[in-house]
C-alpha cells in the first residue's frame, strides 16, 4: 500500500502509525520505505503487512485526509 505523505509531513502523527502498527500487526508483521512517485523520494511511504486484514484497518485508521495511492500498472 502507498500512502501519499502530507506537504508538511507526518510529524507527531508517524509515531502514533509505528505505534499503532507495532500493537496491532506486531513489530515483524508490518515494514514501510521510501516509495517515491514522480521522480520524487519522500512524496510516498509505501507499507507491507502481512496480512490483508491489517493492512485495511490501517486504512481506516489513519487514511482520512489522504488516500493511498496506487502506482501505475497496477489496478
Amino acid at each position: 500500500m502507498l500512502l501519499a505523505v502530507p506537504p508538511g509531513g507526518f510529524g507527531a502523527q508517524l509515531g502514533v502509525m509505528r505505534a499503532w502498527l507495532d500493537a496491532n500487526c506486531g513489530p515483524d508483521g508490518w515494514a514501510w520505505a521510501p516509495a517515491g512517485t514522480g521522480g520524487v523520494v519522500n512524496d510516498a511511504l509505501a507499507f507491507y503487512f502481512i496480512e490483508p486484514q491489517q493492512a485495511e484497518a490501517f486504512i481506516r485508521r489513519f487514511c482520512c485526509a489522504y488516500r493511498p495511492l496506487r502506482p501505475s500498472g497496477l489496478s
